[in-house]
């Protein structure tokens, strides 16, 4: 796919235009949008679902209550920041 162009992208969102800027990093895998990109250790790629803003709020909550119960902020944070992105 072509990036838009800066006319097109111009009039958006802050979030958009980091979007735009993140073009060659994203990827659409079965319908939904991801962010891929490469450990700092070297530890392989990893994809970061760009969740849309009407679903953050649950997504964050689901987050936080996975595994055996209520994950700390921290840790929530971790999980949000290896399996999300925003920018």
């Amino acid at each position: 796919m072509v990036p838009p162009s800066r006319e097109e992208f111009l009039p958006h969102s802050t979030e958009v235009k980091m979007y735009v800027m993140q073009w060659v990093s994203l990827e659409i895998r079965n319908g939904v949008l991801y962010r891929c990109f490469e450990g700092a250790s070297g530890g392989g790629q990893f994809y970061q679902l760009l969740a849309p803003r009407s679903i953050r709020n649950e997504l964050l909550r689901m987050l936080h209550s996975k595994a055996a119960g209520h994950l700390g902020v921290k840790k929530t944070l971790d999980q949000v920041q290896r399996q999300c992105w925003d920018q």
